[in-house]
Order: C-alpha cells, then sequence, then structure tokens
C-alpha cells in the first residue's frame, strides 16, 4: 500500500475573541479530533493567560 488510503487525524482550528475590548484580542490555535475535552480546556486556558486563576470545572 501506498499510503494514499490512510487518512490523519482531523486538525480543527479555534479562534477564541475577548468580548468588549478595543482593539480586539484574540488567539488561535489548533487541535486533533483525538483531544480529550480535559486537555482541550487547560490548552484555552493556556492561550489567555488564565493560569493562576481559580479552575472551572468541565
Amino acid at each position: 500500500m501506498d499510503g494514499r488510503g490512510k487518512k490523519g487525524p482531523v486538525i480543527y482550528e479555534f479562534r477564541i475573541t475577548l468580548r468588549e475590548v478595543e482593539p480586539s484580542i484574540y488567539r488561535i490555535f489548533r487541535v486533533s479530533d483525538r483531544i480529550t475535552l480535559k486537555k482541550l480546556h487547560k490548552i484555552i486556558q493556556n492561550c489567555d493567560g488564565l493560569r493562576g486563576l481559580p479552575s472551572l470545572r468541565v
């Protein structure tokens, strides 16, 4: 098999934008479809500099 029939993970791209802020502040990041919700939650917190704040339960 030459590999053309194989498919890798699906990649999702997210854009998180802070509301009511000018100029616009946003973060763009990509994750695999194999990521867990718990890991996605941590990535979102890290992208927006929310480390050190009380954790939200997912």
